[in-house]
């Protein structure tokens, strides 16, 4: 493997949910060249908080959430980097590797001292860790150990006031598992998996969805045609143009009707962005982290395509926007790539078809997210895969911002005109 690529350290993070799906946290998530010996861990956490918090800063990475960040057992008996680190953002992640000594809880007592909240890590109790209990505000337990021990530890957490964490739940079924036992947070991509259910048909608005979808991503759909299919839906012609319009496009000038868009956006840049706001109306039910993990492919899987190519591929866009529909949809992603009559190099890159270049970018893309680093080296060159995903972040938290002001506006205009009408009436 080449140096440069062995010593570049890899960062992602992986969203923590609440009960009704709502993000409240994210673990950061770390690689870097092999580490060995018996400061691996304090080597480890300290490069990532120096080479991506410090240089960058938490706000970047994790938004207005909190951040969960591994401490091992040498960097939480000397502590010297918690400078760069603000109590109001960071959750103090003790590994499972820690001793339990003195000198450790010390250390957490001093760490709570000045404001930080602890979580202990793939807890599996002993008795040796019950000091490390008592001072803990989170306990993190891996739902994939045997169902005696997740329900021991479970009812031996409970009996205190912290918070219980799921570790990697990766379907709905383990999800729904986890909410019967009591568990108050969950880590894992579940919400990005879809919970089939046989014989379920698709909601009405979700069936006006998915043939806008189909309509807007039909590569023979022309430009004019694609203006009138988006101004027929009065609230996303709206929303739309004020996207179109918003500061995170840079325009150079407003844009005042759906020719204006097409021309100043271009048709297929047009079509995504439609897209995205016909994706936005399926998460009623849904975690919005979805959608952001839709925003965040889409411009990952364009920055590598212009890396690669030169040129920001709408069709690369499309594929990290179109990834999840089979999550929102809770239907197998070949029966909505078959319905939606998508472009074959699109349709087989959603299908898991590596063998052609937008397929293997989104593979790229869904490996780095997941922090399956063995994967990420396997599949791509690495070296800027780091910087990618930072702008992906940065541009899908703004993209996803102004989006959810746009649905805020539209219900509030939509709330004064029905209390208007009902008063005329």
């Amino acid at each position: 493997m080449d140096a440069a690529v062995n010593e570049m350290p890899l960062v992602a993070r992986q969203p923590i949910l609440d009960r009704h799906g709502h993000r409240v946290a994210y673990e950061l998530l770390y690689r870097g060249a092999p580490l060995l010996g018996a400061d691996a861990d304090t080597t480890a956490t300290a490069r990532v908080l120096a080479e991506s918090i410090g240089s960058r800063g938490i706000v970047d990475i994790a938004g207005s959430a909190r951040l969960f960040v591994n401490f091992g057992q040498e960097l939480l008996e000397n502590p010297t980097i918690l400078g760069v680190l603000s109590p109001e953002s960071v959750v103090i992640e003790v590994l499972e590797s820690v001793d339990p000594s003195p000198r450790v809880r010390e250390a957490i007592l001093g760490l709570r001292a000045r404001g930080f909240r602890i979580a202990l890590d793939d807890f599996v109790y002993q008795p040796a860790f019950e000091p490390l209990v008592e001072m803990a505000d989170y306990v993190k337990i891996d739902v994939q150990v045997s169902k005696d021990t997740l329900e021991r530890d479970v009812r031996r957490c409970r009996r205190r006031q912290l918070q219980l964490v799921a570790e990697k739940v990766e379907t709905y079924a383990q999800f729904s598992r986890c909410l019967a036992l009591g568990f108050d947070l969950f880590q894992g991509y579940y919400f990005c998996r879809p919970e089939t259910v046989s014989g379920k048909p698709l909601a009405p608005s979700h069936v006006a969805a998915l043939n806008l979808i189909a309509a807007l991503q039909d590569p023979t759909t022309g430009a004019k045609a694609t203006a009138a299919i988006i101004a027929h839906d009065v609230a996303l012609a709206y929303q739309v143009l004020r996207l179109a319009n918003s500061p995170l496009l840079r325009r150079r000038r407003e844009i005042a009707n759906m020719h204006d868009a097409i021309v100043i956006l271009g048709h297929d840049a047009l079509s995504n962005w439609a897209t995205l706001l016909m994706l936005s109306r399926l998460t009623s039910n849904k975690p919005s982290e979805i959608v952001r993990t839709a925003l965040v492919r889409a411009h990952m899987c364009s920055l590598l395509a212009k890396e690669s190519d030169g040129v920001a591929d709408c069709t690369h866009f499309a594929a990290g926007l179109l990834s999840v529909l089979d999550a929102l949809l809770d239907r197998p992603m070949a029966d909505i790539v078959r319905r939606l009559g998508l472009r074959a190099e699109l349709g087989n890159a959603l299908l898991g078809d590596s063998q052609g270049t937008v397929g293997r970018v989104l593979q790229h893309v869904q490996a780095y997210e997941a922090g399956d680093w063995a994967r990420v080296i396997a599949l791509a060159n690495v070296n800027s895969l780091r910087d990618v995903y930072f702008d992906a972040l940065r541009s899908a938290d703004a993209v996803l911002a102004a989006v959810t002001s746009l649905g805020r506006k539209h219900q509030r205009h939509a709330n004064i005109c029905s209390r208007q009408l009902r008063t005329e009436r």
